[in-house]
């Protein structure tokens, strides 16, 4: 409603000044107060070999994605202002916190959580798959390249593996070699859909798509190898038969700053 889209962003602005640098700094958060939302967890107490799916609720079910979209919010406020080392301090239960909404179909709880995968990503980047020192992070790492890799391939849950490979390839961009052949697979199959389509709303789901491909491809273009072609071909087609004003725009301003800062 529009009382609650005024009072949300004030409330959030309230939170951030309060646990902030500048805030209250003998205020506490207890993290453990966002599993019933996020995880949706009905018995947590129960023994480890009970089959967690059974415990869990659906977050496709609006009852239980209203909640966790509100308990997201505020995570994100919450992590976006505190340093390094509460983050460090936390990282067993962030880690699990942003996994079941990521796998949701809602941009706002994705986009929501994922701004706390990318700033632990900005803490801890990613290393290569077959790496053996991954630490305590490594079920965290694992579940990374699983979304990515169970994802592009057969284009589910494609937002959520794109956020995820954004994050992973701005930090370290030769990290999107292991995956680009099912991201130009992929982004070939999403170019014709946009090509074919009749839209031209500027940001529609199918536009915002196409341009995170984009976006991802210019961050590791030095390390596509034989894929460099393969992503040439898909931007020649976007200019040759888009009619979607934001991405002619995006790879307008791309092709500007090729030309004024041309690299390898």
């Amino acid at each position: 409603t529009q009382s609650r889209g005024l009072v949300v962003p004030k409330a959030l602005n309230l939170l951030r000044s309060i646990v902030g640098p500048g805030g209250w700094q003998d205020a506490t958060l207890k993290l453990h107060f966002f599993i019933g939302a996020l995880q949706q967890v009905r018995f947590p107490a129960l023994p480890k070999y009970f089959d967690t799916h059974v415990l869990q609720n659906d977050l496709t079910n609006e009852a239980n994605l209203t909640p966790a979209i509100s308990a997201a919010r505020v995570l994100q406020t919450v992590v976006s202002e505190k340093p390094d080392t509460w983050v460090t301090e936390n990282i067993d239960l962030l880690t699990k916190l942003v996994r079941k909404g990521m796998l949701t179909e809602d941009a706002i709880l994705q986009d929501c959580l994922h701004s706390v995968i990318d700033r632990i990503l900005h803490i801890y980047p990613l290393p290569k798959e077959d790496d053996e020192s991954q630490g305590e992070l490594s079920e965290f790492y694992t579940w990374i390249h699983t979304m990515i890799n169970d994802s592009l391939p057969v284009g589910t849950n494609v937002r959520s593996a794109l956020l995820l490979l954004r994050s992973v390839v701005q930090i370290l961009p030769e990290r999107i070699q292991p995956y680009a052949s099912h991201l130009f697979k992929l982004f070939g199959v999403k170019v014709k859909e946009h090509c074919a389509q009749a839209s031209t709303v500027p940001h529609d789901n199918n536009a915002r798509l196409i341009i995170m491909f984009i976006e991802i491809s210019k961050l590791g273009i030095v390390y596509l190898g034989e894929q460099r072609r393969n992503f040439l071909t898909c931007l020649g087609n976007l200019v040759a038969k888009s009619k979607n004003a934001a991405v002619c725009r995006f790879i307008l301003d791309m092709g500007r700053e090729w030309a004024l800062n041309p690299r390898e």
